[in-house]
């Protein structure tokens, strides 16, 4: 059970994190092309960053972890 669980969890974040960039990205550029104001995606785009920093700590944290025994 601790591996299917595992890789699930690998597979869902690498996963979720490719599709919220790419549909924040799309929704940027639609609101580019509708010349909205960039303004209302900064929100969004504080939490896409945040959950970014997150992963990658993650990542460093897991290659820190694995490197050291």
């Amino acid at each position: 059970m601790e591996d299917v669980v595992g890789r699930s969890l690998q597979v869902w974040l690498v996963a979720s994190t490719i599709i919220a960039t790419a549909l924040f990205g799309l929704v940027g550029w639609k609101n580019r092309r509708a010349t909205l104001p960039a303004g209302s995606l900064k929100f969004e785009g504080i939490f896409l960053l945040s959950w970014w920093i997150i992963v990658v700590g993650a990542c460093v944290y897991g290659f820190a972890l694995g490197m050291g025994g």
